[in-house]
């Protein structure tokens, strides 16, 4: 009884669970209609870029949710924007919700707040998140919080930006355009590695044949 104790005591130590991480894509979604719902205001010195209730299309989605949804977006400027060329860059942070009724309301399909970089040239504006090592924490009502792990991706994709993309004073001057958008994480699923299989296997193999052989003694000795 006690080899039976120890065999078992090193199948259950030697089956080990691990994390397989594997990047997929969370959730994308893009806009319904052409109408320019983001707006972008600025002073000289900083620049405000806000959708409020964007009505946007969610064709995949690691949650399920797919259809229509609201987007709201809030992100300012946090330093001087910089010219490259033609092209124009500038860091911003804030906070997004993508849900299933406006103002943030109903089902919270995904939602964070971020700190990120804007670069844009002509009529396209792009707001890009990659944590690390910007900073980015995502929550939703239906996507596990296992599926919501790091590196995490976000992205947001301005088109039609009029003006064309250009600096007033020291910021992104103001403008307006569509949006759409994608993210991804790394989504943790708990699997048992192969080795583990083969240990736990090899085992149970070695209790069943300590116990026979315990029997077996039992016999004889009667």
């Amino acid at each position: 009884m006690n080899l039976d104790r120890v065999f078992l005591a090193a199948v259950l130590a030697g089956t080990v669970l691990s994390g397989a991480a594997k990047a997929v894509p969370v959730v994308q979604f893009s806009q319904v209609g052409d109408a320019n719902t983001v707006i972008a205001t600025d002073n000289g010195t900083t620049t405000t870029i806000t959708a409020t209730n964007a009505t946007e299309n969610v064709s995949q989605d690691i949650g399920g949710y797919l259809g229509g949804a609201f987007l709201n977006l809030t992100a300012t400027s946090v330093d001087a924007a910089i010219s490259f060329g033609t092209a124009v860059a500038q860091h911003f942070s804030g906070t997004f919700s993508l849900t299933s009724q406006p103002g943030g309301g109903g089902i919270n399909i995904l939602s964070g707040v971020f700190s990120d970089a804007a670069l844009g040239a002509g009529p396209a504006l792009g707001l890009t998140i990659g944590a690390p090592p910007d900073t980015l924490s995502l929550t939703s009502s239906i996507i596990p919080v296992s599926q919501l792990g790091e590196p995490i991706g976000l992205g947001f994709t301005l088109t039609n930006v009029t003006p064309s993309v250009h600096i007033d004073g020291q910021t992104l001057a103001a403008f307006q355009s569509t949006i759409a958008g994608n993210a991804s994480a790394n989504a943790v699923v708990d699997t048992i590695e192969p080795a583990s299989i083969f240990v736990l296997g090899a085992g149970l193999f070695g209790l069943g044949l300590v116990r026979w052989r315990s029997q077996r003694s039992s016999a004889t000795a009667a």
